[in-house]
């Protein structure tokens, strides 16, 4: 059940492991939520393949898929700005926060960034 968190100012939920987050939740968000804690780690290939498509090596070093997987940690999906963070990777030392975009619902990852 999304709850809403005052000093971030945005509902959030845990399913599975996976930490969702969401303006205003309604029955369809809900509804999302749940499925994506479902089909979640059947995407985790994907998921790292499109991070090293655009530049996880820059930041990280040269990691293979399976390395990827074992360090992302706790994913925190935005299913408003249909996006992945992943704050509590252990890729590196590093403080950028890897963040990929999605489409629909997980069909596609369509871009990844490393943000400060």
């Amino acid at each position: 059940m999304f709850k809403f968190n005052g000093e971030d100012g945005f509902y959030e939920d845990e399913i599975n492991g996976v930490r969702f987050i969401c303006d205003v939740p309604d029955k369809d968000t809900v509804e999302l939520a749940e499925k994506f804690a479902q089909i979640y780690e059947s995407k985790l290939p994907d998921i790292a393949k499109t991070l090293l498509e655009y530049g996880l090596e820059h930041f990280y070093g040269n990691k293979t898929v399976e390395e990827i997987i074992d360090a992302l940690g706790t994913p925190e999906i935005d299913l408003d700005g249909y996006n992945i963070s992943y704050y509590e990777h252990t890729l590196s030392d590093d403080d950028r926060v890897p963040v990929v975009e999605y489409n629909g619902e997980m069909e596609e990852f369509l871009s990844a960034s490393f943000e400060e």
